[in-house]
């Protein structure tokens, strides 16, 4: 948690609640403030849903703000 949000120890240490209060996007780039780390589940929806659109595993592929998927 320590290097991607201002959390400190690790996941297995935090309840889900504890989790979701953090912002996982700030240390990244400012447009990502607010961001919230997924569950396991919502990044399997996420990854279900870019494979349906031929979005998942293209090389050259970038999200959000230029970052690399």
């Amino acid at each position: 948690m320590d290097r991607t949000t201002g959390g400190k120890g690790k996941v297995a240490d935090l309840t889900l609640a504890e989790t979701r209060q953090l912002d996982a996007g700030s240390w990244f780039d400012p447009p990502f403030a607010g961001e919230k780390v997924p569950t396991f589940e919502e990044v399997l929806q996420l990854v279900a849903v870019r494979r349906r659109s031929g979005r998942c595993g293209r090389r050259g592929s970038r999200g959000r703000g230029g970052a690399r998927l």
